[in-house]
């Protein structure tokens, strides 16, 4: 919700002072063309080109666009990739449990019903504990004490502006690059929060809240079965994730981790 109000009040902001622009450039006529360029002053061109780069962030993090630049043009295309994103990823039906099509508001209890039937439950068909000889590979006695070595703050901040700028923000509608530019006044905070969940163990409510995504497993998926979910989380959950990550990457080498599974962490959150 934060986010749209922040991408309208971008645009209005664009709209209205063009508009101020060519009402001026109107009452003035032609021949006082010299005098409207003085009265657009640095401060009036800076408002439109922070509000135009507002707008285009915004854009850009709806549109996912991975090939866009910074400086590119917010032109109708930008927006047209949101349009037609939303559009192609709808689930407009799919197939229940019981086999049946579903239509409009069923589709979502459908998934709700598939994955609550095992999401959050325990299997009882896990009876037996393995040995600590039934791992072949193990990390060292240094590399387990640099990995719970208590956190500081600079791991935090560092962590924090590792994570790109164009990252879709949280449902909060922050960014990381919110953070980054606000440091000096969100960052003691931010630290506090973070260690919080490090040494306590508990996540804050606001910062454990996160959006549900359903990702195709198969091209034209039609069972609730063919979608996996994804967390849009919050920009803190990503520190969080980015610092426990950061600990892992080093000592990965040392033990057996599937190729593909390795490049997934060194590569996640980046």
């Amino acid at each position: 919700m934060l986010s749209r109000v922040m991408n309208r009040n971008a645009r209005d902001t664009v709209s209205s002072v063009e508009q101020g622009c060519s009402r001026y450039s109107l009452e003035c006529g032609t021949g006082m063309l010299e005098i409207l360029s003085r009265v657009l002053n640095s401060a009036t061109r800076d408002t439109v080109s922070s509000a135009l780069r507002d707008e285009n962030l915004a854009v850009r993090q709806r549109a996912k666009v991975k090939w866009l630049k910074e400086g590119d043009s917010n032109t109708r295309f930008f927006h047209n990739t949101v349009k037609e994103k939303c559009h192609v990823q709808r689930i407009q039906s799919v197939c229940d449990m019981g086999g049946t099509f579903v239509y409009d508001d069923d589709v979502g209890l459908a998934f709700i019903e598939h994955f609550t039937s095992f999401l959050g439950k325990r299997d009882g068909s896990l009876q037996h504990i393995l040995e600590p000889d039934s791992f072949e590979h193990r990390i060292s006695f240094a590399d387990s004490l640099e990995m719970i070595r208590p956190i500081s703050d600079l791991d935090i901040k560092n962590a924090m502006f590792g994570i790109g700028n164009d990252k879709a923000p949280g449902s909060d509608g922050f960014s990381s690059r919110f953070f980054k530019a606000a440091w000096e006044v969100v960052g003691n905070d931010v630290c506090i929060s973070i260690n919080n969940f490090f040494y306590n163990g508990r996540l804050l409510k606001e910062l454990n809240h996160t959006l549900i995504c359903l990702l195709p497993k198969i091209p034209n998926a039609t069972s609730v079965s063919d979608y996996r979910p994804i967390a849009c989380c919050s920009v803190l959950y990503k520190c969080i994730s980015k610092i426990i990550v950061d600990r892992m990457k080093p000592v990965l080498d040392g033990v057996s981790v599937n190729e593909s599974k390795s490049n997934t962490i060194s590569t996640r959150l980046s």
